[in-house]
């Protein structure tokens, strides 16, 4: 046995306990920004007019990277997902959700190429941190029946996870091609959504 495949015994252990130690540092790490930015948000609501300025200071804490706190909690991700992924990756997963919204008081509507027919789904923001959904689905055996599920309230960061599943498939090896994708009123919305219903209570009905 050679010298260097008697280090790698030594070497592994290392690593495995450097794997462990780091996990756990990134999971106190997520618990703490979390407890910072509740409290942050708290004393914010508290604060005076001017007087959160002021407070800031006395905390020792950045304005940046007070709000970098508050966005984690604001967010909806919760702490142990935040801990399974580190703050800075949540914070990216934050920045990329926004990016993918549509400006206010507007949907966006998608339609991606489907077997046989195609999927859409539309999403609208209702504050920064949160938005709803619309999905229609195809059953790729009978063509003839779609489902469709409204979600009136959700963070911005699991619609926007939905629709990367819808563009890229659930373990992002199926990429799709997407028909159209454009913003439409909030009136447009209600008109597909309410046709949509329509048409699912017609066809439940025809199959009684």
């Amino acid at each position: 046995m050679t010298e260097g495949s008697n280090r790698l015994p030594h070497l592994l252990a290392e690593i495995k306990t450097a794997n462990v130690v780091f996990a756990q540092a990134q999971k106190t790490t997520a618990s703490a920004a979390f407890v910072m930015g509740k409290s942050l948000i708290e004393a914010k609501e508290l604060c005076g007019h001017g007087d959160w300025t002021g407070f800031l200071k006395e905390t020792g804490l950045p304005p940046r990277t007070a709000q970098r706190y508050m966005r984690l909690v604001q967010s909806g991700l919760g702490s142990e997902y935040i801990g399974l992924i580190g703050v800075t990756e949540a914070l990216r997963e934050i920045d990329e959700a926004q990016e993918i919204m549509p400006s206010d008081g507007k949907a966006i509507m998608a339609v991606w190429e489907g077997e046989p027919t195609p999927d859409t789904m539309m999403w609208w923001r209702l504050d920064r941190h949160t938005g709803g959904f619309f999905q229609v689905h195809t059953n790729d055996d009978d063509p003839d029946v779609a489902t469709f599920l409204i979600v009136h309230s959700m963070p911005v960061v699991f619609i926007a996870f939905i629709v990367d599943v819808f563009s890229n498939g659930l373990m992002w090896d199926q990429p799709r091609q997407q028909r159209f994708r454009r913003e439409v009123t909030m009136e447009e919305r209600d008109e597909k959504i309410a046709f949509v219903k329509a048409e699912a209570a017609r066809f439940q009905e025809a199959r009684k």
